[in-house]
């Protein structure tokens, strides 16, 4: 099994936004979060944070570890994804790393149409949860 890291690279606005990334055509051309491997001797959190910065050339302000997992079928090997939300304070334009041809800042809704894959779409739906409880214990006074 090999275990790897998808992050949903966010805006805390209203609504929230989220960073996809365009692999290139030889990659398979999707949308997608920033995803990649857990390399040896290296944390989930800093896999994620390491992924971000190298397909972004951005540095997360704030890391959030879900908790939450999805595995799938790859090729013959199953990968198993930690799911984590790096929360930055605006928007920023991305260095896209070589994997990718374009990134764009949309709201989730716009989002889920855009992602290829479906545990993508499954963990930001989850996302678009997470958000919408944080915010609704924003306006009622707790956090």
């Amino acid at each position: 099994m090999r275990h790897s890291v998808l992050v949903f690279v966010c805006v805390d606005s209203r609504p929230p936004m989220v960073l996809l990334l365009r692999r290139i055509p030889s990659r398979g051309g999707v949308w997608q979060p920033v995803t990649g491997h857990v390399e040896a001797g290296e944390t989930s959190r800093e896999a994620a944070g390491r992924e971000v910065w190298e397909e972004t050339g951005w540095k997360p302000d704030r890391l959030v570890d879900t908790g939450w997992t999805c595995c799938f079928e790859h090729r013959g090997e199953t990968y198993c994804h930690s799911v984590w939300i790096a929360l930055a304070e605006q928007a920023f334009l991305p260095r896209l790393s070589d994997e990718h041809s374009e990134g764009r800042w949309v709201d989730l809704l716009g989002a889920e149409r855009m992602l290829y894959w479906p545990d993508n779409r499954a963990m930001l739906r989850r996302v678009k949860d997470w958000f919408d409880h944080r915010q609704r214990g924003m306006t009622s006074g707790t956090t």
